[in-house]
């Protein structure tokens, strides 16, 4: 509760005692004149006290004693009332200034009350009292605990609230590093590959040519065999350089998913076939290695549904929903009576299977192809 809600709250219960108070003292004007500056003075007091003087201790107990001692004397003596506006302090104490001491004053007072206003019967006989009252001062006791303890089990869960909320930011940062981490790993690992691998090989082919150069008007047979060599290291080369390639810019969807596949789409789309991509902003938040999983089942599908499934349309869905991720993908060609899985259905399985999800193919003659995908999301990866 912010502190605006308790003084408006706290507000309404004094104009309530106030108009309890000009109740009672209808006939005696002076009187509740006084009573009601005193209890401004007291409000007055409050919103001071727990706005500027939580941090100084000597001018917070003042305060808290002037009021404290004000609301149980008029409720006491003159508005039993105002016990209402005495039960509010122990928001205070508990939620706002959370200090025990000020919470077992509170408690002082409170029993200091109900002893006063035993005392207050002609004929003060302890049995006698317990056998009329005992019922009624036990339901007191219990309300006013009840009230100490929900507000202290509200703080729990408050405190334990905001714990849970910087646990989760300060682990969506680390996830953060571990995916920048990742990303450059997998780029030094890709440029290494590309230096070994093609820095090699185009050194090989250097040195074939320069050997060609220099044969090839002495034994122009033994010159063709090393053009032919030459062409198949330039054609391993370029394939290696493709593969790099596409790997670098299989990375880029770590840093959006929904952004990688709209490029993708953009990349292989064909015309006459309108493919339209419906996502959850959410899908961009999950582990890395789903969005890696998640990215290269839509590439698959999409190619297999364009190249073999000659539709018209592709609808392509992925949702979050609560602690999974569904991943839909229809088409509406020439489907099929018979699901044959390719390399690229059971490729599509096995990284899914990798992480505990499931995959549904479904296809009929004539009424397209569908696959339904849907993948648990463990704590922490969400």
């Amino acid at each position: 509760m912010k502190k605006k809600i308790f003084f408006s709250i706290k507000f309404l219960i004094l104009i309530l005692v106030i108009l309890t108070l000009y109740t009672n003292f209808i006939y005696f004007i002076g009187k509740f004149f006084l009573y009601t500056t005193f209890l401004i003075i007291v409000f007055i007091n409050d919103i001071l006290r727990t706005s500027y003087f939580l941090k100084k201790k000597i001018i917070y107990f003042s305060s808290i004693s002037f009021s404290l001692l004000s609301i149980t004397y008029i409720s006491t003596f003159v508005n039993g009332d105002a016990i209402f506006l005495f039960y509010l302090y122990l928001y205070e104490f508990i939620i706002i200034n959370k200090n025990k001491k000020y919470l077992l004053l509170h408690i002082f007072l409170y029993v200091f009350m109900s002893t006063k206003e035993l005392m207050n019967y002609t004929d003060f006989n302890f049995i006698t009292l317990w056998k009329n009252y005992g019922f009624s001062i036990l339901t007191n006791y219990i309300i006013y605990f009840l009230i100490i303890f929900a507000l202290i089990t509200l703080k729990n869960q408050y405190h334990e609230r905001k714990k849970a909320e910087k646990l989760n930011v300060e682990l969506k940062k680390s996830l953060k590093t571990i995916a920048d981490l990742s990303i450059e790993k997998e780029r030094n690992r890709i440029a290494q590959e590309m230096h070994d691998s093609i820095g090699h090989k185009l050194s090989a082919l250097i040195m074939r040519l320069d050997y060609i150069e220099k044969i090839i008007d002495i034994d122009a047979k033994k010159a063709k065999e090393h053009i032919l060599k030459s062409q198949e290291i330039s054609r391993s080369t370029m394939k290696s350089l493709r593969e790099a390639v596409y790997a670098l810019k299989e990375n880029e969807q770590f840093y959006s998913l929904s952004d990688s596949i709209n490029k993708l789409i953009k990349n292989i789309k064909i015309e006459n076939i309108e493919i339209d991509f419906k996502y959850s902003k959410e899908i961009n938040n999950i582990d890395l290695d789903i969005q890696n999983i998640i990215y290269k089942t839509v590439m698959e599908s999409l190619t297999n549904s364009i190249k073999h499934g000659k539709p018209s349309k592709i609808n392509l869905n992925i949702l979050k929903n609560n602690n999974e991720i569904t991943l839909n993908i229809k088409d509406n060609g020439i489907g099929c009576l018979n699901i044959q899985k390719s390399t690229g259905l059971n490729g599509i399985e096995e990284r899914i299977k990798k992480v505990n999800g499931q995959v549904i193919f479904n296809s009929l003659n004539k009424e397209g192809f569908e696959t339904k995908i849907v993948i648990p999301l463990m704590e922490g990866l969400k």
